[in-house]
């Protein structure tokens, strides 16, 4: 059972939609700007840093696997405050999700003495942290959506 986000009594204001250039500083500058508005709705310092960990790991892995090798292009996010949950559409023009489709959240089987790997642990926090996730590739168009809190209507 995923615990809910302390929603403040501000929970209908106005959606948020934020667009950002797929590197690395501009994420960083638009989860500053998220956590900013969330702040000034009252949203505890607890919630903060689960929407934090969740889109950083979302909007890191888009610059990584959509846009390798430093290429560069758009991404946006909009985030719905709904009455129990914050909505997160997450829209790239990059390279699509392999097999087209969401990683799985499973841990990785380790033998005695092996090292961590390297890849799949943000994948398993985005899934154990957020429901309703989803993800669908249209034309050269990649969607992400997940939500934060007890349920997200549509």
């Amino acid at each position: 059972m995923r615990e809910p986000l302390d929603m403040p009594e501000k929970c209908g204001a106005s959606p948020l939609e934020l667009t950002l250039v797929s590197d690395a500083m501009d994420v960083r500058a638009t989860i500053l700007k998220l956590l900013a508005k969330l702040r000034a709705l009252n949203f505890s310092e607890a919630d903060c840093s689960k929407v934090e960990l969740v889109v950083a790991e979302v909007l890191n892995n888009i610059v990584e696997h959509a846009y390798p090798d430093g290429g560069r292009g758009t991404i946006r996010l909009r985030i719905d405050f709904q009455e129990s949950a914050l909505a997160f559409e997450v829209v790239d023009h990059g390279l699509p999700m392999p097999n087209r489709s969401l990683p799985s959240a499973h841990i990785p089987k380790l033998e005695n003495g092996a090292n961590l790997p390297e890849g799949g642990w943000g994948w398993m926090l985005i899934h154990e942290l957020s429901h309703d996730l989803s993800y669908v590739r249209t034309g050269c168009e990649n969607r992400l959506r997940f939500c934060l809190g007890y349920r997200c209507r549509p």
